[in-house]
C-alpha cells in the first residue's frame, strides 16, 4: 500500500452564516522565462482551467490532471504521453503559446477519482474499525489519493486494536503507529492507491452559523432579480451566501443555489423575500452540499465587493492555479492558490452537530467565515467584469502553516444532480 503525505490540517468548519515524458522536459526555455506576473495573468489562469476541463471531460481515462507552477508552466498529468488526440486537443487550446508540459502518470483521473469515491463508500465500515477520516484528494503527480485522518480517540484504538488487520501486533498500537495501523485497515477495506498522512488533522469538523449584522448597501441589500454573491437570511436563523443564478432545464424557472447545510427554509435579503427552498441536496448518496431556492427572477450575474460580474461559463481549475473566493461576509478575495480540486472532506459538523461529509470540491489557500456558505468561487476571465463559475462554499479549515483554506462544491456536479444550467450574460430569468 502506497503511503501518505498530506499536512496536518487544524481544524474544518462548515460554513453557514510532441509529448515528453519528464519535468525537465516540461520545464522549456520558455518556462524558465515565465515571470510571476504571467504566472498571475487572467489569461494564463483561464488557459490552465480550460486543461483541467477538457482533460477531465474529454480524455478521463488518460488525461490525470494539470497543475500551474509557479513559474507559469501548465503541466498536464497523463498515463499515456503517447496521446496523439490529447496532445492536439491541449495544443488547440493554447492560443497564447504558453509553456506546456507532460509528465506520466500512474492513474488517470477517472481512475483517481473511482478510488476516492471508494474510500468515501468505505466511510462507515472504517468508523467501525478505528479509522475516522477527515480529507481525501486525488493527487495525480504522486497517482494516489492522499488521506489524512482525523486524531483518534481511546475509543478508536480500542476499535483498531480489535480489528483484526492491523501492524503492529494487538496491544501494541500507539499514536506513533496508528497511522500505519490504520493504513493497513484502509488497504483492507478499500484496497490500494491511498497514501495515509503520518500525523493527523487534531480538530473535527465543526460549524459557525453566525447572526451577522445586516447592511443598507449593495450585496448585503439584493433586490429581484436576484444576483448571486448576495447576503440572504433563512427563517430558520442561519445566514448565508447566494451562489449562482440558475434555471431549470425543463422547467426554466429561475432558482439561486446556496448551502444544503445551511437548511431548508425560506431565504431573504434585508431588502425583500427571496423564495423558499426548492430541492436540498445535503446529506446524500452523492455527498453533495447545496440547494435551490425558488426565486421570482434571477440575473446571471454575481455580486463583488464593489461591482456585478457576468457569468459566462463554468470551469474546473487546476491545481495551483487561481481563483475568487467571494462570501458575503469575508467578501471579494482575489488570487487564491488551488490545492485540490476533486477533494472529499469527511465529518463536517453542521448545523445543530450534524456531521455530513462532501465530495468533488475546490479547495484553496484563502479565508472564509461563518455566514460565506453558498458564495460563488469563480475565475476570472481576460474580459472586464466577466467570470466562470468552479462551485459553492461549503467549509473551511486551518493549515499548518497559519490562517485556513476553503472548499466549495464544483457547480458542474450542483447543476448535474439538480437538472439546472447556468444563467449566463447578465440575463434575467422570470
Amino acid at each position: 500500500m502506497v503511503r501518505t503525505r498530506v499536512a496536518a490540517l487544524a481544524g474544518v468548519l462548515a460554513l453557514a452564516a510532441g509529448l515528453t515524458a519528464g519535468l525537465g522536459a516540461a520545464t522549456t526555455a520558455s518556462a524558465a522565462a515565465a515571470s510571476t506576473t504571467a504566472a498571475t495573468s487572467a489569461e494564463l489562469q483561464n488557459f490552465a482551467a480550460n486543461v483541467e476541463t477538457l482533460g477531465e471531460t474529454r480524455f478521463p481515462d488518460t488525461f490525470a490532471g494539470a497543475a500551474l507552477t509557479s513559474a507559469g508552466v501548465v503541466i498536464v498529468y497523463s498515463t499515456n504521453t503517447r496521446d496523439a488526440a490529447l496532445s492536439s486537443a491541449m495544443a488547440k487550446l493554447n492560443t497564447g503559446n504558453y509553456p506546456l508540459g507532460y509528465i506520466a502518470a500512474r492513474f488517470s483521473y477517472s481512475k483517481l477519482d473511482a478510488l476516492n469515491s471508494a474510500l468515501a463508500a468505505a466511510q462507515a465500515e472504517l468508523q467501525k474499525d478505528g479509522v475516522e477520516l477527515f480529507m481525501s484528494e486525488p493527487n495525480a503527480a504522486t497517482g494516489a489519493v492522499d488521506v489524512t485522518l482525523l486524531r483518534p480517540t481511546s475509543a478508536d484504538f480500542a476499535r483498531l486494536n480489535s480489528s483484526g488487520v492491523i501492524s503492529p501486533a494487538p496491544g501494541r498500537l500507539t499514536t506513533a503507529n496508528y497511522s500505519r495501523a490504520a493504513s493497513a485497515v484502509i488497504s483492507s477495506i478499500a484496497g490500494s492507491g491511498y497514501a495515509v498522512e503520518p500525523a493527523w488533522q487534531s480538530q473535527p469538523a465543526t460549524t459557525t452559523t453566525p447572526n451577522s449584522s445586516d447592511s443598507a448597501a449593495g450585496r448585503f441589500n439584493g433586490t429581484a432579480p436576484f444576483s448571486g454573491g448576495d447576503y440572504i437570511k433563512g427563517s430558520n436563523g442561519l445566514n448565508c451566501t447566494g451562489g449562482f443564478s440558475v434555471e431549470g432545464s425543463k422547467s426554466h424557472n429561475p432558482f439561486m443555489l446556496t448551502a444544503g447545510h445551511c437548511g431548508r427554509t425560506t431565504w431573504s435579503t434585508p431588502a425583500q423575500v427571496m423564495g423558499r427552498t426548492s430541492s436540498l441536496y445535503w446529506r446524500n448518496p452523492a455527498r453533495d452540499d447545496f440547494q435551490t431556492i425558488r426565486v421570482g427572477s434571477a440575473r446571471g450575474n454575481v455580486n463583488g465587493n464593489t461591482a456585478e460580474y457576468s457569468v459566462v461559463g463554468q470551469v474546473v481549475p487546476a491545481r495551483g492555479s487561481l481563483l475568487t473566493l467571494d462570501g458575503s461576509i469575508t467578501g471579494e478575495v482575489h488570487g487564491i492558490k488551488v490545492l485540490s480540486n476533486n477533494a472529499t472532506i469527511y465529518n463536517i459538523k453542521g448545523p445543530g452537530g450534524v456531521k455530513f461529509t462532501a465530495s468533488h470540491l475546490v479547495t484553496a489557500a484563502g479565508p472564509c467565515t461563518g455566514g460565506d456558505s453558498g458564495g460563488p468561487m469563480y475565475v476570472r476571465v481576460p474580459a472586464p467584469l466577466q467570470v466562470r463559475a468552479v462551485g459553492t462554499i461549503v467549509a473551511y479549515y486551518g493549515v499548518p502553516s497559519g490562517g485556513f483554506a476553503c472548499a466549495g462544491e464544483r457547480i458542474g456536479y450542483e447543476l448535474s444532480a439538480s437538472n439546472t444550467s447556468l444563467i449566463l450574460d447578465a440575463r434575467v430569468v422570470r
